[in-house]
């Protein structure tokens, strides 16, 4: 993967098969935007194999209970 970093924009871009792990989650793409300040992933592939994302079980959990979701929401 190649990675490039754009300082003005507070962004990192990898591209060429590019992934990512965080937190046990996998991403996975032709090119992956990581915008610092958000916090957020944006994932792309225009190939046959598209974006793949994992994301554990106990993460989603986790997210869950940090939102405030309750079970049967």
């Amino acid at each position: 993967a190649v990675i490039e970093y754009y300082k003005e924009e507070a962004r990192v871009h990898l591209r060429e098969n590019a992934e990512l792990e965080q937190d046990g989650s996998q991403f996975k793409g032709e090119t992956i935007d990581y915008f610092i300040n958000e916090q957020l992933f944006k994932a792309d592939s225009k190939g046959p194999g598209g974006v793949q994302v994992l994301i554990p079980a106990q993460n989603l959990s986790n997210s869950e209970a940090a939102s405030g979701a309750a079970e049967g929401d």
